[in-house]
């Protein structure tokens, strides 16, 4: 009697909740499936999502990549260039000094020998003119060396870069070769007269001193 009451209870149970049971679990998972479909149309969606990870694409990002690499080689260019350029500006402000430092010595000089006319003074001093100058000019040959090899060097350089870069320090390099030969020509001239007496050595004493002078500019 009691199996067959326990058999009612289990059949009343299945027919009450075992039949609704798949019923509900269908519900919820037709709930979920529609939601998701509804929500493909909005920006939270299945399919804006699928979306969002197409936006950048290989070709975006090798794109990107290009432009990246245009920005930092043109940056690295710039560098390159405004380093020669202070470079060369640092060889022509060196020619400048020993220029500078010259026609100094020069010009006191020439102002101490018109005050005490010691010409054996000025042979002295002249030599010793001379002498520093040779020391002090081959540092801008060494600096211009340097310059021309790094701008050799410089692969990626622009053309404008190049021609206006060349032109200058071909220009420079003219300039110096004059100041040069002119002080070689001096020197000479010095040589030339400086083992005569002192009242014969005024009149090239004065030449050298203006020749001299005439170059400082």
């Amino acid at each position: 009697m009691v199996k067959i009451i326990l058999l009612y209870t289990v059949a009343f149970l299945g027919s009450t909740f075992g039949v609704h049971l798949p019923n509900d679990i269908y519900g919820k998972q037709s709930e979920v499936v529609t939601q998701l479909v509804q929500n493909s149309g909005s920006n939270s969606g299945l399919i804006e999502n699928l979306k969002i990870r197409n936006d950048n694409p290989p070709q975006y990002q090798y794109d990107k990549y290009i432009l990246f690499k245009k920005d930092y080689d043109d940056f690295n260019r710039l560098e390159t260039e405004t380093a020669l350029k202070e470079k060369l500006r640092l060889c022509i402000n060196e020619f400048r000094s020993i220029k500078d430092n010259t026609a100094a010595s020069v010009d006191i000089l020439n102002k101490k020998v018109k005050k005490n006319e010691d010409f054996d003074y000025a042979k002295v001093s002249l030599e010793d003119i001379f002498f520093n100058y040779e020391l002090t000019k081959n540092a801008t040959v060494i600096c211009i060396y340097d310059t021309i090899k790094k701008f050799n060097d410089f692969k990626t350089k622009s053309e404008s870069f190049e021609k206006s870069f060349y032109n200058r320090i071909s220009e420079f390099m003219n300039v110096r070769e004059n100041y040069v030969t002119t002080v070689r020509g001096i020197y000479k001239q010095y040589l030339n007269c400086k083992n005569l007496n002192s009242d014969d050595f005024i009149e090239h004493f004065e030449e050298i001193i203006i020749n001299f002078l005439s170059i400082t500019d």
